[in-house]
This record gives C-alpha cells, sequence and structure tokens, in this order.
C-alpha cells in the first residue's frame, strides 16, 4: 500500500446518450482526494456529486479528462489483476444502494471475510476476528453476521457494508449516501466512528452526501456542486460562514445553518 495515497481528477467530463440528445452529469472537474483531509461533497439530486465518486472508483469512465490514482490512470490500473488488486487494498467504497451489494445466496460473513482473504492474504480465522471486531465497533450483534442479507433491516445492511470497507484498512474511503437510510440516532454514531477511523488510520475521506448538518459534522472542507460543476470548496467555516455562491447560500437558508451545524463537532 502507498503511504501517499491519492485520486487524481483532471478536467473530467461524464456525459450519457447521443450527441444530439446528450446530457452531462459531470462538467470539467478538477480536484485532489488523498488522506489529508476529509472531504464531503454536497448537492441536490442529479447535481454529479454521486457520478463523480463512481469516476473515482473506476465503476464510470470519463467521457473526457483523466481519473488518477498514484499519477496512473485509473482505467488502465484497473486493466491488471495487480493494479485492481493495489488500488482496492488502498480505496474502499460503499454507496446506499444496499440490496445489490451483498449476493443473497452467501451470509453476510462470508461475503465480508472474502475481501479481506483476496486483499491481506489473510487465514479464514484471522480474516473472521478482524471482521468481527470491525462490525461489533459499529454496533451490530455478532450474531447478525451469519445470517443472510435479507435477513436483516435495511440500516443493518449498510452498516454491514461500511464494515466490508473498512475492515481491509483502506487509505481512502470513499463514501455515497451512506448514513442517509440510517436512523437520527444511528447517523451520529457512524459519523463519529468514521472520524476516528480517519484520525486513527491516517485515512483520508470523500463523503458524499444531500445532508449538509451531517457533511459539515464529518467533514474538514466542502465540495458544493451544481449541474454537474463544482460552484465552491473550502474548509467547513468558510463554506459555512463565507459562503460566495447563490446556491450555497440557497443550501445554507434551507438548513438554517451557521453555528448550529457546528455544535455537535
Amino acid at each position: 500500500m502507498n503511504d501517499d495515497a491519492y485520486l487524481e481528477v483532471s478536467g473530467v467530463t461524464k456525459w450519457y446518450g447521443s450527441t444530439r440528445h446528450r446530457h452531462t452529469a459531470v462538467d470539467g472537474l478538477e480536484l485532489v482526494v488523498d488522506r489529508t483531509s476529509r472531504t464531503g461533497v454536497v448537492g441536490e439530486s442529479g447535481s454529479g456529486k454521486s457520478t463523480l465518486s463512481r469516476l473515482l472508483i473506476g465503476l464510470e469512465r470519463p467521457s473526457s479528462g483523466t481519473v488518477a490514482f498514484n499519477g496512473v490512470p485509473l482505467h488502465h490500473m484497473l486493466r491488471s489483476r495487480t493494479g485492481r488488486t493495489t488500488f482496492r487494498r488502498a480505496v474502499q467504497f460503499v454507496g446506499q444502494d444496499t440490496t445489490s451489494s451483498f449476493d443473497p445466496r452467501r451470509r453476510l460473513l462470508d461475503s465480508l471475510t472474502r475481501p479481506l482473504r483476496d486483499l491481506h492474504q489473510l487465514s479464514p480465522a484471522e480474516a473472521t476476528t478482524a471482521v468481527l471486531e470491525t462490525i461489533v465497533s459499529l454496533g451490530l450483534p455478532e450474531e447478525l453476521a451469519h445470517r443472510y442479507p435479507a435477513q436483516v433491516s435495511g440500516g443493518q445492511r449498510q452498516r454491514f457494508a461500511l464494515a466490508r470497507c473498512l475492515a481491509v484498512r483502506p487509505q481512502i474511503l470513499i463514501c455515497d449516501e451512506v448514513v442517509s437510510a440510517l436512523d437520527v440516532s444511528v447517523q451520529g454514531a457512524i459519523l463519529n466512528l468514521l472520524k476516528r477511523y480517519c484520525a486513527e488510520q491516517e485515512a483520508g475521506l470523500f463523503f458524499v452526501s444531500h445532508g449538509l448538518p451531517a457533511t459539515a459534522f464529518v467533514a474538514d472542507r466542502i465540495i458544493v456542486m451544481h449541474r454537474g460543476t463544482i460552484v465552491e470548496q473550502g474548509t467547513v467555516d468558510e463554506v459555512l460562514d463565507h459562503a460566495q455562491h447563490p446556491y450555497t447560500r440557497s443550501l445554507l437558508e434551507a438548513h438554517e445553518v451557521g453555528s448550529a451545524l457546528r455544535v455537535a463537532s
């Protein structure tokens, strides 16, 4: 694993459809995601933030521009088994869709230990121990790990999906709406755990959400996206206290933010 792992987005545009009927999801993005910060990305549905997260992990390829990992174009790196292993050790992703993220024929414990065995060559016993420690830290009873995905609630599946990523000990964790389906009390516990994980592991976080309060709590930097572009970015204090773009100010007004957003942090 590279101690200086980073993702770089250079002039990235992603569009869908034909030339005549083109929808541009993200347009000319420039940013770096590394281990030095917890970056929150906010914006309304359709702003391009989820497309950006998929581009960062190689689920989508840019229509133009480049996404690179440690200076190597990601689409080249993911062509080889060695490249995929290196990337997945360093970068992990957890999204909102828990229904399709687990094999319904496998017990949850099997789905969670497989990445550890493949990526870190752990024995079944070592992988099981690491996974059980992680799920307990997420407030899940160990016995739930022996169930099938359909036998636990949506909120529990979401935490199992997060546990699967955290157990790998990634250096960059990309989260797309990971707390939106959880109860408020559980959301707080998960956000605190993410902050603690990043501090203890010296890991970076890329946190995509439509919820500004959760983002302001977990992140130290905020990117605001609107219609596929980045319209504002800066530290949490800069964005909350000195917003420049009208769209950012409308988000702040909608959440009645200011000092209230920072009470919990």
